[in-house]
């Protein structure tokens, strides 16, 4: 009986943060949507409704579920990836082949040299 004094403290305290949370998340969750709604209206000014406290409850569970659906595609692309053991660069999970003719001579349109680039004049040359 001796650890139940902390016991009891830690009950409370995370019943009080779970709360301080979910008014934490209903107020950005409300900024947010307010903030998207307003500037994809074309207003110039952000017009902050006089709503009560309650009806933002549902702007967080609007943002939850929007947030939910932008992490989908990620979590079904993680889970399609799971087993492959081999590591993956982000251009072949976009299924992008790296092709030699796309180096750096190429941006620049010169023929690649086996000699290591020389400061010739005002910028970096290459010899040959």
């Amino acid at each position: 009986m001796g650890a139940a004094g902390p016991a009891i403290l830690f009950v409370i305290l995370l019943a009080a943060s779970a709360m301080v949370g979910v008014c934490v998340l209903a107020f950005a969750a409300r900024c947010v949507l307010v903030l998207v709604n307003e500037t994809a209206a074309g207003q110039d000014e952000i017009v902050w409704p006089s709503e009560p406290y309650q009806d933002w409850l549902g702007h967080a569970v609007q943002f939850i579920e929007l947030v939910g659906i932008w992490l989908a595609p990620s979590a079904l692309l993680a889970r399609l990836l799971r087993g492959q053991r081999q590591e993956m660069k982000p251009a072949q999970v976009a299924g992008i082949k790296p092709s030699p003719a796309l180096g750096p001579s190429a941006i620049r349109g010169r023929p690649k040299s086996p000699s290591p680039p020389v400061l010739r004049g005002r910028g970096v040359g290459v010899r040959g």
